[in-house]
């Protein structure tokens, strides 16, 4: 929320500790945006464009949600066009590395 600006390769990974069905919405985003949901392995199943909630209610954004059309592990948000841009597709997977600093 209260997003404005997103750098070309940059997102927001949502990583859960196991699937479920749930849903997205644009509240207080201003930017249009693309998501993939991904099963367990990391494996995208769905992709999607969102539209920003400007000028809606919290009550009238709400019911302009993006549902998964199963239980998802991950979902990326980026701009919108980033995956058709980069031809990443259903099928693809998402691969997470993680370095940590100490």
């Amino acid at each position: 929320m209260y997003v404005y600006t997103l750098a070309e390769d940059c997102g927001m990974l949502f990583s859960y500790p196991w699937p479920l069905k749930g849903s997205f919405w644009m509240f207080n985003t201003y930017i249009p945006l693309s998501i993939a949901f991904a099963d367990d392995a990391g494996v995208i199943f769905q992709i999607g464009d969102m539209l920003p909630c400007t000028n809606l209610t919290e009550d009238e954004c709400s019911r302009q949600s993006y549902s998964a059309q199963r239980p998802f592990r991950y979902a990326l948000e980026v701009n919108q066009g980033y995956f058709e841009q980069r031809h990443i597709r259903i099928g693809d997977r998402i691969r997470i590395e993680a370095s940590w600093v100490e």
